[in-house]
């Protein structure tokens, strides 16, 4: 039983450590989507929601409205790309000391969980209500489909070491 021991544990440490380096992905990702494709999108709907308020501006205070809603916005993207960093810093640190034989911790699994679950139900509702893809998004699924593994790897990793720990002390109290 050691030699699969240690290859569970080195698949939770790799799988814990490739959770972190996708979690860079993941926000670089966010925010370049938000720049490169609704960066216009925004500033003009940004324009239209204040233009449709009652209130009448003067087009520099109007375009200084803009950029301060803009940068705001932006500084909220900025914030949950951080969020999701810590996310992947978190699930994967507790699986590379898990796999290092360190830490058990029950509450990465269950954040893992969740935030696996979340994010195939964003991506599910993402696919479905836009209902096109471009090359762009067949590269990004196949990054994402990446992250989902390492996801799925952590957790699976992480019980069956805890199958084998149980195991392992189940034999030695009845030696």
């Amino acid at each position: 039983m050691g030699a699969k021991k240690r290859k569970i544990q080195s698949t939770l440490y790799n799988s814990g450590l490739a959770f972190i380096v996708l979690g860079f992905w993941s926000a670089i990702k966010g925010s370049i989507s938000l720049f490169l494709d609704y960066g216009t999108l925004l500033k003009d709907e940004i324009h239209k929601f204040l233009l449709s308020m009652e209130t009448e501006f003067v087009a520099e205070e109007l375009r200084q409205l803009e950029n301060l809603v803009y940068m705001v916005l932006v500084g909220l993207v900025i914030g949950v790309a951080v969020v999701v960093l810590l996310f992947h810093f978190f699930i994967g640190r507790a699986a590379m000391q898990e796999g290092k034989g360190k830490k058990k911790k029950i509450i990465y699994l269950i954040v893992a969980f969740l935030y696996l679950a979340f994010n195939v139900f964003i991506y599910i509702y993402g696919i479905v209500d836009s209902g096109s893809a471009d090359l762009f998004d067949y590269s990004e699924l196949i990054v994402d489909l990446t992250v989902y593994f390492a996801c799925i790897l952590i957790i699976i990793s992480s019980i069956q070491l805890r199958r084998i720990a149980k195991q392992e002390n189940a034999v030695g109290l009845a030696a």
